[in-house]
């Protein structure tokens, strides 16, 4: 009787785990991919509270006119717009430069800018959010300062209840 072979051959097993290896380094991959877009998502989330952040700033300070100054991150702590930095934590620990252009206008805009650690992850950033735009690294989001939102108004009241200040309407 010839000796049958029982069980797996060296070769079969060579063939599974290197379909094993691939599998592996696709499911990483695919993994990797999804802690970026989830980095990057909170890159995008920050600007939006940076940008309600600030909106609200515009909104108490309108009486100031073309002469309202751009706040900075601090600035929006310490008078109470932003809680602490961490509100404005992202995945990619990126720094946030808020900017209001042409105050007291109807053409007013705030921008709010960082830089991100490459030209590509900027790319990225970009790609997942309508009104971002790069240039090099740097990625500047770009918002419509609104002075009748609901959630400006509810904010002012607080504080008009808070330091008996009148803002504007």
């Amino acid at each position: 009787m010839p000796n049958k072979q029982s069980g797996y051959t060296l070769a079969s097993l060579a063939v599974a785990l290197f379909i094993i290896s691939i599998l592996y380094l696709n499911v990483n991959r695919d993994n990797d991919v999804r802690m970026n877009m989830v980095a990057y998502d909170t890159v995008i989330l920050s600007a939006e509270v940076l940008s309600k952040a600030v909106n609200t700033y515009y909104f108490a300070n309108c009486n100031l006119g073309t002469s309202m100054p751009s706040p900075s991150v601090s600035d929006l702590i310490s008078d109470g717009y932003l809680s602490s930095a961490e509100s404005i934590y992202n995945n990619l620990d990126l720094i946030f430069t808020p900017q209001i252009v042409d105050p007291g206008t109807s053409d007013s805009l705030i921008y709010l800018t960082t830089i991100a650690p490459n030209s590509s992850v900027a790319q990225q950033i970009v790609e997942q959010a309508s009104n971002a735009s790069r240039f090099g690294s740097t990625v500047t989001f770009t918002y419509k300062p609104s002075t009748s939102s609901t959630y400006n108004q509810t904010r002012v009241s607080e504080m008009k209840r808070y330091f008996g200040e009148s803002y504007c309407r």
